[in-house]
């Protein structure tokens, strides 16, 4: 049996940023049980823009957003997809 060795590193080639856990609508049909987090969380849109700046050199190409109600931070969805626009990293 022929035996293959590993001579290269794997990188992910998608992010997910999860901004916030912070939700207002309380969806009947949402899947997303957020009671057990900390609904104060929040990313901050300066270090997810230096993540996909970083992610840009090792291939990055994808990125996701997600979370509780990411349109209360519009300051952090302008930011983090202007640099995704600049840096040719696909937005869901």
């Amino acid at each position: 049996m022929k035996k293959y060795k590993k001579k290269e590193k794997y990188t992910p080639k998608g992010i997910v940023f999860i901004p916030t856990y912070n939700c207002t609508a309380g969806c009947r049909h949402c899947n997303n049980d957020f009671s057990k987090h900390n609904m104060s969380m929040k990313m901050d849109a300066c270090r997810a823009v230096e993540i996909l700046r970083e992610g840009r050199d090792y291939g990055l190409n994808s990125l996701q957003i997600t979370g509780g109600e990411i349109t209360m931070y519009p300051e952090f969805l302008v930011s983090v997809i202007n640099e995704a626009r600049k840096t040719a990293i696909r937005v869901n």
